[in-house]
């Protein structure tokens, strides 16, 4: 009977005990990388940047710029078929606006994940309502977004307007998943020479109006000075 009893006492310290700890030490149990600074916790800034539907950077009044990635919103990806509606929409939308995040945790990308608002209306949920993203249920624990994508779904609007001519669209997890990232140009393939700054080899640019001397043609010059000087000669 005694050992029956400590089983139970062990499963329910394994399954239920964890909710029991106080705050500040269920957040100790939280890996380095997701946990956040005081200051994260809730940011007042300016959207100076959209890198793609789901993805911003916000400028605070101390001038620190910070990479925000909207909570439970997954947005196509930019090479993705409606990405640049996406992304044009939320640009349109925020950029230069003031917002206020209420940061959750950090990405394992380092990026602040936390809910966008403009006024008083949450713009992650907006963007869902709207069609132009999807509800990421492995990291969203609203059921609102749930719900807000099953709206934008019966009503055919933004990116599921293609449902309703038979052409599924395609999750964004599931297109990372199918389509790996290609590997990036090299620097010196992207490297493109302004006018005017393209300079001779082996030297500065020539000053203006002044030629670069030449060396005479048909002519043999001398051998380094390491073996016997041979004078220059002309050639028949």
């Amino acid at each position: 009977m005694g050992g029956g009893w400590r089983g139970v006492f062990l499963l329910f310290a394994l399954l239920g005990g964890a909710f029991l700890l106080p705050l500040s030490a269920r957040e100790s149990q939280v890996p380095d990388w997701k946990r956040l600074r005081p200051e994260e916790r809730r940011i007042q800034g300016v959207v100076i940047r959209v890198a793609d539907g789901d993805t911003l950077d916000v400028r605070d009044r101390r001038g620190t710029v910070t990479r925000i990635r909207l909570y439970g919103v997954d947005a196509p990806e930019s090479s993705q078929d409606f990405g640049g509606e996406a992304r044009r929409y939320v640009a349109k939308s925020l950029m230069k606006r003031e917002v206020r995040v209420e940061g959750q945790n950090r990405d394992q990308y380092g990026r602040l994940v936390g809910k966008v608002f403009l006024g008083e209306r949450d713009f992650g949920l907006e963007l869902i309502r709207h069609g132009m993203a999807w509800c990421y249920r492995q990291f969203c624990d609203d059921p609102s977004y749930l719900a807000a994508q099953e709206e934008a779904q019966r009503a055919g609007r933004g990116l599921w307007a293609s449902a309703r001519r038979g052409e599924a669209p395609v999750a964004p997890w599931e297109f990372r998943r199918t389509h790996p990232w290609r590997e990036k140009k090299s620097a010196q393939e992207k490297k493109e020479e302004r006018p005017g700054e393209k300079k001779e080899k082996g030297g500065e640019k020539p000053e203006k109006g002044k030629r670069k001397k030449s060396k005479p043609k048909g002519t043999l010059q001398p051998l380094s000075p390491s073996r016997k000087q041979v004078e220059t000669r002309k050639l028949p």
